[in-house]
């Protein structure tokens, strides 16, 4: 009875797992360059629509040590559809407080903060979509970023 249970157990969470992983469109963290990230590298996320009926949930993450020296970071979205339409989302992602307490998670050196950008984010069309992800800060190459990632899945 007891391995019955034990093996029922199993395959239920087996299954859970499996259910909830097809529901991710996309889910993927980049490293950027020790030396910085220019503001002409754009950083690109492709991926794959089917269902335009579902809503989805656009998740933008953020590593960073504790050596950056502002309270927020600004990014640009660009986003082309599948008929090579482009919009342009611009992000403000705030990494600390105002007393300078880092609003992220993580021990030692590194943060890393998310940021639900979208949560009910709806595709207009099926296709292939890109998404680039440029940084927005008032200086050519940023340091102290060390990841970025997005996070796209079906609500």
């Amino acid at each position: 009875m007891r391995r019955l249970m034990a093996g029922a157990i199993v395959l239920g969470m087996a299954l859970l797992w499996t259910a909830c992983g097809r529901d991710i469109v996309l889910s993927r963290s980049v490293a950027l360059p020790e030396a910085g990230w220019a503001r002409k590298n754009a950083i690109p996320f492709e991926f794959e629509i089917q269902d335009t009926a579902r809503d989805y949930r656009l998740d933008f993450s953020v590593r960073h040590d504790q050596e950056y020296p502002f309270m927020n970071a600004f990014f640009l979205i660009y986003t082309t559809f599948p008929d090579q339409t482009v919009t342009i989302d611009t992000l403000e992602c705030i990494l600390a407080d105002y007393r300078g307490k880092w609003t992220g998670h993580g021990a030692g050196r590194y943060k890393s903060a998310d940021f639900a950008v979208k949560p009910e984010l709806y595709f207009p069309m099926p296709g292939h979509y890109r998404m680039e992800v440029k940084q927005a800060l008032r200086m050519d190459t940023v340091k102290h970023i060390s990841h970025i990632g997005l996070h796209i899945h079906a609500n």
